[in-house]
């Protein structure tokens, strides 16, 4: 693993194969992750975001898939310029939205593990051969693929204690009915050594606590498994038109914006020091 930065009681690596690790002494920590965030949107509610990350000012950050929309630029066929935030409708739109991740970076740097790629990040450069997120944030801090992992370590007691983290930007099943539900089994059934899977795009929510099951061919015996399975909503309001794509084409209610907290402590269970993880989602 090469290390990529230090981060405030912490260091940030990653490896050939794009795994970003994080590496800390703490027992206890938090780690925000924000996913489709679309901060170029004049329905992101900015103010509220950064004021909850003052709030929870000693928390890692994680930035999940589609922290921008990028429709907006010339020649894009979904462009709508009254689809930005006003201090973004220029000429040099693009550019703007390249000096605001840069801006985000620099104001949370010490916190920030890590920035990946969601369909609306990773369309704009089909469309335009251009990697917004490698020009803005390349040098700076690990970008992670559309799906990927995260390693979360504490060296607390002189044990390594991890919990592997498992993204992948949409889930299986995206209805509006399931929530992303039944993405759960077919996860689960092929990646059994992850502990946390997270997935966002639907901009919907849900934290479900499943067991899985493990053969030990050592000792002859079943090993239980906990594992989180967390749909993560947006910080996009999408629920005041009621003539608008939404309500024509999806039928949505009400959404939820918000962001998602994972507390994580190493505690002995016993007689067995471990890694134990809480999720809670933060709403506005």
């Amino acid at each position: 693993m090469r290390l990529i930065k230090e981060v405030r009681k912490g260091k940030v690596y990653q490896n050939e194969n794009n795994v970003i690790r994080l590496e800390t002494e703490q027992k206890e920590f938090d780690i925000i992750v924000i996913s489709d965030a679309h901060l170029d949107n004049p329905k992101t509610n900015k103010k509220w975001l950064h004021s909850q990350l003052d709030k929870y000012k000693d928390a890692y950050i994680i930035i999940d898939g589609d922290s921008i929309d990028m429709m907006q630029a010339k020649g894009d066929p979904r462009s709508d310029k009254d689809s930005l935030a006003p201090e973004l409708k220029t000429k040099s739109y693009v550019n703007k939205v390249v000096r605001m991740l840069r801006d985000l970076e620099k104001k949370y740097r010490d916190r920030l593990i890590g920035i990946n790629r969601g369909n609306h990040d990773n369309e704009y450069w089909r469309r335009h051969d251009i990697d917004i997120l490698d020009i803005a944030l390349g040098d700076k801090i690990p970008i992670g693929d559309f799906c990927g992992y995260y390693v979360i370590v504490s060296n607390k007691y002189g044990k390594v204690n991890s919990n592997v983290i498992y993204y992948q930007h949409a889930p299986y099943s995206g209805g509006k009915r399931s929530k992303g539900m039944l993405s759960v089994d077919i996860l689960k059934g092929q990646r059994h050594g992850v502990d946390i899977f997270l997935t966002g795009h639907i901009h919907d929510n849900y934290h479900t606590l499943q067991a899985s099951w493990d053969f030990n061919v050592r000792n002859n015996r079943e090993i239980k498994k906990k594992q989180w399975f967390i749909q993560q909503t947006t910080l996009k309001q999408e629920d005041e038109d009621r003539n608008g794509f939404h309500a024509e084409r999806i039928k949505a209610g009400a959404g939820i914006q918000g962001f998602n907290i994972l507390s994580f402590k190493v505690a002995t269970s016993n007689g067995t020091i471990k890694m134990e993880m809480t999720p809670q989602l933060i709403s506005i």
